[in-house]
């Protein structure tokens, strides 16, 4: 029986079992299709945009560690979209300004876009939603509305920090959510949102090449490491 002709269904979960190739066109025929789970898989090719536009019924869809390729939809059509979890993938170029422009926040539960290639700004529109996850991308700004204090809570008290750390810093999580996860200073950090940080120093004997395991060492050992190299370079080695 073809997927197609399940014109029912509203329940398609097939995570985590090896399927491969792009995602199936008849999925589009399913309108009343409310969950889709395909995540960890070997999915390759693009988001098909136009697909999306017909399944408005969706509420959660989570179609992360796969291999998508592409630009990213702006999924306005599906307004009773609720959990929206794309990371883990190869999405690239900017997110765009109209990104789930038809959602209602009062609903939304959150949508995870990290771990891909999205690069540029971060639109205002995001600013409507407070769980948005966007670390390990390769984002260079973000827009002032997101960083507005009377948004409340973590963006009142760490501004943009709580998007992203900015390039040239990083954290664990990629933002600042409380006191003891701030964002700290990494040079070699070009991108906001670094969950890493990987240090090189140049010394008479060679090259010493240092990549810290965050989720390992603790943030005072980091810094404290960070100090010891710049006093060590500062005295010359």
């Amino acid at each position: 029986t073809s997927v197609g002709n399940l014109k029912q269904l509203q329940l398609f979960s097939c995570s985590s079992s090896s399927l491969s190739s792009s995602i199936p066109s008849e999925i589009g025929l399913l309108r009343d299709l409310v969950h889709i789970n395909l995540e960890d898989n070997n999915l390759s090719s693009t988001l098909p945009a136009e697909l999306f536009e017909a399944l408005t019924s969706l509420a959660f869809v989570d179609l992360s560690g796969q291999a998508l390729e592409g630009s990213l939809p702006s999924f306005r059509s599906l307004r009773n979209l609720r959990r929206l979890d794309l990371s883990r993938n190869k999405l690239s170029g900017t997110i765009p300004d109209d990104f789930l422009g038809g959602i209602n926040p009062l609903f939304f539960d959150y949508v995870d876009l990290s771990e891909n290639y999205l690069s540029g700004e971060v639109p205002a529109i995001l600013s409507h939603f407070n769980d948005v996850y966007l670390h390990d991308n390769q984002i260079s700004g973000i827009d002032s509305e997101l960083c507005d204090k009377s948004r409340g809570g973590v963006f009142e008290q760490f501004g943009c920090d709580a998007i992203l750390c900015p390039s040239m810093k990083y954290s664990t999580i990629g933002r600042q959510d409380s006191e003891t996860n701030a964002c700290i200073d990494c040079p070699n950090s070009y991108y906001f949102g670094a969950t890493t940080c990987n240090t090189t120093v140049e010394v008479d004997t060679g090259t010493i090449r240092s990549a810290l395991d965050d989720e390992l060492l603790p943030s005072n050992v980091v810094r404290e490491n960070q100090a010891l190299t710049t006093f060590y370079l500062a005295c010359g080695g």
